[in-house]
């Protein structure tokens, strides 16, 4: 793939890329908002926690936990602690499929630190392009972020993003957020599209999803 902007399509929507030389990249996210705000989940083994629901190209259940104040925090701990929010969260919003959990930073000049439960119980190595877009949408909703503000999201390895937003629709609080952020190249896929086969390019009329 050649240094510049090529455009993606994922099952969120189209998605901007811009691949720089120096092997960072710029995406143009998804539109991101968040829907509920201070939702109370009780957990089995942890208590209570108050977070927000936002979609950020997945859908995000987001709180602050005081174990993220932990540097060396076991990872078990975070997963189990999010992985009960998690089935606390999708009794009462069965769409929501991730949890961010969130505090203070330990990277210099980084404004907070997450750890994000994915589907299938794994975690995130990064901080979460998503989940970040997410966190802005959230941000943005509360006034705590303006619009083309640099906010630098660190991950749970501590590898950091940096993201900003513009206003999509200031009445709706809906944002197009963006991430740069390293990339590295782990893989190549070839894919093969027989001729024959009638749904070769997809379902008709799904276009739309």
């Amino acid at each position: 793939i050649d240094f510049g902007i090529h455009t993606f399509e994922t099952i969120a929507g189209v998605v901007e890329a811009e691949l720089r030389s120096d092997g960072r990249v710029r995406i143009t996210n998804v539109s991101s908002f968040r829907e509920v705000q201070g939702l109370s989940l009780q957990t089995r083994s942890f208590g209570t926690f108050t977070g927000d629901i936002a979609y950020g190209g997945n859908w995000f259940f987001l709180t602050q936990a005081d174990v993220m104040q932990q540097k060396d925090a076991p990872k078990q701990l975070l997963l189990d602690l999010a992985c009960e929010l998690l089935v606390a969260c999708r009794a009462v919003l069965p769409k929501v499929d991730h949890v961010e959990l969130f505090g203070s930073a330990f990277a210099p000049n980084a404004n907070s630190r997450n750890f994000v439960l994915c589907p299938g119980g794994m975690y995130d190595r990064s901080p979460c392009g998503t989940g970040t877009s997410a966190k802005l949408a959230c941000l943005a909703a509360d006034g705590e972020l303006d619009e083309n503000a640099i906010w630098i999201q660190e991950g749970i390895t501590g590898s950091c993003f940096e993201a900003s937003y513009l206003w999509e629709d200031r009445g709706q609080k809906r944002i197009q957020p963006t991430i740069i952020g390293n990339a590295y190249v782990n893989g190549d896929l070839r894919v093969v599209i027989d001729e024959r086969d009638p749904f070769g390019w997809g379902f008709p009329g799904m276009n739309s999803l």
